[in-house]
């Protein structure tokens, strides 16, 4: 029974025993008919799958080529082509990617290796007496064959396999992963959103943000006479050690096995440096190699989806029905909706776009495609299908469903067909989401760019709103500037709120619109200093007097790198101390240095350089003679400069006011004061505070006393009221300019255009005279040739007459 206990339900057990068996394979498998009738196309595309290593499409020739090509080499002997077969382990797209980048670089460091330390191994002559020639002969063909599988695992296309390459490094040298003291472990950080995030807290697979497992790093220094592992046992049974050498024959046996240890574990060492690439983890990768890995996903995932439609068909699940099943009332998708844009995205839309854009099409159009088609699959059909897919349960069931029977609706009224609930459409449907989302996951390692790498930022409050006082900051707004290596012009710094996700925006401390910018080593951006992390502003708020502003490493602070071109996340490092974070000059009881003056000078955070003086371009006689701090001797002074440009005690409420609307009008000091009764209405609303506006030291004291007054408050409105007339005033005349630049622009084409339109009517004009004393002409031709015509009858007409008169005499006188 279902939850209302009204409705019949059968177990599932019961409901695939009563739909109809699978006696027939797989859309995608090949036919097993002897017989020559009916569709020989599946039996077609076996047979070339299984000798190219290559799922058949017939739109794409090229593809064909290229796995034919790597099938068969072709090879001339005595002037004849020789083709030697390549068997295919396994179905390899091969026109989407190959062995490139890293991996390729590894294979042609190792290939070359391998030749001179197989030259090596076979020149190998044992120094010890008594050495045994079979054991000799076996671990020279121990290092041998261990070399050469790393080699073959090198160029393996889609990857080397991480684990063997690591297995045959440790039999090799000796160092394991897991005891060696050579192997540390440390957080890699992030370059890109990790499929976690994306997906949430229920993805169990391509969970790059964890740390990954043991790195092993480059073996410093390895000593070949101590190196453990074949080389050591070779070592020790050929002798070749210091106390077997004594003549210069035995040494260059000694210094050939020394370079084949130096070779091996150079070689290591670069396997070391890329290790993390060939990884699920949080390495940038390789576009070849994960291209291959891709395009095998994407092949599984296309015979995935045949084996749906198949599994759908055989629980009465018709293809004509599935247009009609709803899974998302909001947006109206249906199954087929769904079934169709999973097969056009894995067979046609998916390989062209990376064929055709490479990198940029994956980024900007694979991924983001892959990642909504996966969100759409577990929303709209997994979570409704399968009611238990928590990756929790891939291990064994923990959810509490373990051992119940799960039953399924029956009736005219439930939301899905009755047979998508049965055990087959599960099992598929969940195959399906798999490979979906390890198609997601390797997607979302690719990256357009360089890795991002930062080094350091800085947050520093505006001078002028810095409380020298007490050293704490007084503005609400700070300065953030980043520095680090492959940086974009479209990058902007964001930190992260506290205990914020990384993947969401909505977590982010973007800065102020407009205010960042960026190059390739340089972020900066405004920050409101309320919206910064906690333990940032007690930092910052506890820098000091004379302290403008921190400079922090970019690992201890959560920081993260936003493109504002694509919307997406580039980088959030991992942070390694925050929020335990100190100024430089604290020092802990720990076994350190007791005194700031013990730690090395390289060591230290430096504070930036103190507070710029007095503006330089204030002109005031008295302000040359007031650089130096105010003191008792400032009260009897009557100009006010100190006051004025750095706001001293007795003016800390009127006087920053008095400051802000200075800076407002354009200047400070005296010179701001003159640009404030530059107005009328300025004027008007000062002369009520004080009668008399001259420019002696008297009278700026005196105004400056008159403006602590209550009248404060309406003359800086007169103030902004002048200003915006002043903005609004020279907007207006600049827009009256252009539109006066228009004006006379369509004023001079006009005028070209009549100048042009005349110039056509004379040359009309002298075409028509011209063509009327053709005219004229042709009519005094045609009445001359007519007259001459006339003329030449009238010739002949009188010759036939005369010819006529001479034959008649002629008759006449023969008679």
């Amino acid at each position: 029974m279902t939850k209302d206990k009204k409705q019949p339900a059968l177990p599932v057990v019961e409901v695939d025993q009563a739909f109809p068996l699978m006696t027939t394979d797989g859309v995608s498998r090949a036919s097993t008919s002897t017989g020559i009738t009916g569709d020989q196309g599946p039996a077609v595309s076996a047979a070339i799958r299984d000798v190219l290593g290559w799922r058949p499409r017939v739109q794409d020739p090229k593809a064909f080529t290229a796995a034919l090509s790597a099938s068969f080499e072709l090879s001339t002997f005595e002037d004849h082509v020789i083709a030697r077969y390549v068997p295919r382990g396994v179905a390899v797209q091969a026109d989407l990617g190959g062995v490139t980048g890293g991996q390729a670089s590894l294979y042609l460091r190792a290939k070359a290796a391998h030749e001179q330390i197989t030259r090596m191994l076979d020149s190998l002559q044992p120094l010890r007496t008594d050495a045994d020639p079979q054991d000799c002969e076996a671990y020279r063909g121990l290092v041998r064959d261990s070399v050469r599988r790393i080699v073959l695992e090198l160029g393996r296309e889609g990857g080397p396999r991480v684990p063997l390459v690591d297995s045959a490094f440790s039999v090799l040298t000796g160092y394991q992963p897991a005891t060696s003291a050579a192997f540390t472990q440390g957080p890699v950080p992030s370059k890109a959103p990790t499929l976690a995030a994306i997906i949430g807290p229920t993805t169990s697979y391509g969970l790059s943000g964890q740390t990954p497992g043991l790195v092993p790093t480059a073996v410093a220094e390895i000593d070949p006479d101590s190196v453990p592992g074949q080389l050591g046992a070779l070592r020790d049974r050929f002798g070749l050690d210091d106390d077997h050498v004594n003549t210069v024959d035995e040494e260059k046996q000694r210094t050939s096995f020394w370079t084949l240890v130096e070779l091996i574990t150079d070689l290591q060492r670069s396997w070391d440096t890329r290790r993390l690439d060939f990884t699920l983890g949080a390495g940038n990768g390789f576009l070849g190699t994960d291209l291959v890995q891709i395009s095998r996903l994407l092949a599984a995932a296309s015979e995935q989806v045949d084996e749906l439609e198949a599994v759908l068909d055989s629980v009465l699940v018709s293809s004509a029905e599935r247009q009609t099943v709803v899974l998302d009332r909001t947006t109206g998708l249906t199954l087929d909706d769904l079934v169709q844009w999973l097969r056009v995205f894995v067979t046609e839309d998916g390989p062209n776009i990376i064929r055709d854009s490479g990198r940029d099409g994956l980024v900007s159009s694979f991924t983001p495609t892959a990642v909504e088609l996966l969100l759409t699959l577990r929303n709209s059909l997994v979570r409704t299908v399968v009611p238990c897919c928590g990756p929790s349960c891939a291990s064994g069931c923990h959810c509490g469903s373990r051992g119940k029977v799960t039953c399924i609706p029956l009736g005219c009224c439930t939301p899905l067909p009755p047979g998508m609930y049965s055990g087959r459409v599960k099992i598929a449907v969940s195959t399906l989401c798999g490979l979906v989302e390890r198609l997601t996951a390797k997607a979302i390692r690719i990256g357009r760019y360089a890795g991002v790498v930062l080094l350091d930022l800085s947050v520093v409050p505006y001078d002028d709103l810095l409380d020298t006082g007490t050293g704490s900051v007084a503005s609400p707004f700070v300065r953030v500037e980043v520095r680090g290596l492959h940086l974009r012009p479209t990058y902007i710094p964001a930190f992260i709120a506290d205990a914020g996700n990384p993947a969401n925006f909505g977590s982010f401390v973007l800065p102020l619109q407009g205010s960042a910018s960026a190059d390739d080593d340089h972020l900066s951006g405004i920050f409101q200093l309320a919206a910064l992390p906690e333990p940032l502003r007690d930092l910052l708020s506890g820098a000091g007097v004379g302290v403008r502003g921190i400079l922090l490493a970019a690992s201890e602070v959560p920081l993260a790198i936003v493109d504002g071109e694509l919307g997406r996340v580039v980088q959030g490092p991992a942070v390694t101390t925050w929020p335990k974070l100190r100024p430089a000059n604290v020092v802990e009881d720990d076994g350190g240095p007791d005194d700031w003056d013990e730690i090395d000078p390289n060591q230290r955070f430096v504070p930036q350089s103190p507070p710029d003086p007095v503006d330089p371009e204030i002109v005031d006689d008295c302000l040359d003679d007031c650089l130096d701090e105010c003191s008792d001797d400032c009260q009897g002074c009557d100009c006010g400069c100190h006051e004025y440009e750095a706001g001293g005690a007795g003016s800390q409420g009127e006087g920053s006011a008095f400051q802000a609307s200075s800076a407002a009008a354009g200047g400070s000091g005296a010179a701001g004061i003159q640009a404030m009764v530059a107005d009328k209405r300025v004027r008007r609303r000062a002369a009520k505070v004080l009668p008399e506006l001259a420019a002696s030291r008297k009278h700026r004291k005196r105004l400056r006393s008159a403006l602590k007054g209550k009248k404060l408050k309406r003359l800086m409105k007169a103030v902004a009221d002048a200003e915006a007339d002043r903005t609004r005033n020279t907007t207006t005349e600049e827009r009256l300019m252009r539109e006066a630049e228009t004006l006379d622009q369509r004023i001079t084409s006009a005028q070209d255009g009549v100048a042009a339109a005349k110039r056509d009517v004379k040359q009309a004009k002298r075409k028509q005279n011209q063509a009327s004393r053709t005219v004229k002409n042709a009519k005094a031709a045609k009445t001359k040739a007519l007259r001459k015509v006339v003329r030449e009858e009238d010739a002949l007409a009188k010759a036939q007459l005369e010819a006529r008169a001479a034959a008649t005499k002629a008759r006449e006188k023969e008679q």
